[in-house]
Parts: structure tokens; sequence; C-alpha cells
């Protein structure tokens, strides 16, 4: 992986920022907060970009 790639990684890629959920470990802050913007990216950009779509279009 590309070094300035793998810092981005930490905080957007929800396979990494949820691996301590996945292993039972502990989380600190830093942790919820890297789970939170990768979720955050994934899940709340995509559905509000589809949302603003929706209700500027005309339902078929």
């Amino acid at each position: 992986m590309v070094s300035w790639l793998r810092s981005w990684a930490a905080w957007l890629d929800l396979n990494t920022t949820t691996g301590p959920l996945q292993q039972g470990a502990f989380l600190t802050g830093q942790n919820w907060a890297r789970v939170a913007a990768s979720a955050g990216l994934w899940v709340l950009v995509p559905l509000g970009l589809g949302l603003i779509r929706l209700l500027k279009e005309e339902v078929k």
C-alpha cells in the first residue's frame, strides 16, 4: 500500500476501523472517532446524496 494512503485508510476504510470491534478489543476514543468517520463517509454521505437526488427528481 502507498505510504500516504495508509494514513488515510486508518480513518476511512471500514475494514480497518472496525477491525478492533471484530476482534473483541476495547475501543478507545480515537478508535470510536475512526469508526464514526468511516461510517459517515460510506453510509451517511451516500444516503444524503440519494435523498437530495430523490427530492429533486420526480418519482416515476
